[in-house]
């Protein structure tokens, strides 16, 4: 299959992630090697199995304080998260992010408990106790893609969104 997006453990440099399109028959969403890249397994139990072929896995991400937690986003699928390092997955929607939206990418800030983000067409969504938010204050709500989203290495309450015609977005200082 054709990776898509990929994640290395904080401490651990032998286990990896790599998550998926399904380009051949019987492809896994989720592959992690436990041996620094020479084997990969299948570690997508629980995602689900009747995506489309060349549809897969748009973003993935390790949160870094808690190495075993992962999320990934599918394509039209949502978000999905797992506790314990890929061996079994659930949906992490609810809220105001829908178990189909398109999410097209994830981001992590650090802290205890960390902050999931994720970016859609509709704009960024915060995981915030359990259940998605919006937080697109300030976005254009319309005729935009939006295509990355990044976190400030100095200041986790400052994200930065990259979109598509009209450029970068900051979110404003506290």
């Amino acid at each position: 299959p054709a990776v898509a997006a990929f994640a290395a453990h904080p401490t651990d440099p032998d286990v990896l992630y790599a998550g998926t399109w399904l380009t051949t028959p019987g492809a896994a969403l989720v592959y992690r090697s436990n041996d620094g890249g020479e084997t990969w397994q299948p570690a997508a139990a629980g995602l689900p199995v009747d995506m489309p072929a060349n549809a897969g896995v748009a973003d993935l991400v390790l949160d870094p304080e808690h190495p075993q937690m992962l999320y990934v986003a599918l394509q039209r699928r949502g978000v999905w998260r797992s506790d314990d390092g890929g061996q079994s997955w659930s949906n992490a929607g609810g809220g105001v992010l829908a178990d189909d939206e398109d999410v097209v990418a994830l981001a992590i800030a650090p802290g205890a408990p960390s902050v999931v983000y994720a970016l859609s067409a509709d704009g960024v969504h915060v995981l915030d106790g359990g259940a998605w938010k919006a937080k697109s204050r300030g976005l254009p709500a319309r005729d935009v893609v939006y295509n990355a989203i990044a976190i400030d290495p100095t200041d986790a309450d400052t994200l930065y969104i990259a979109t598509s015609p009209t450029g970068l977005y900051r979110t404003p200082h506290s």
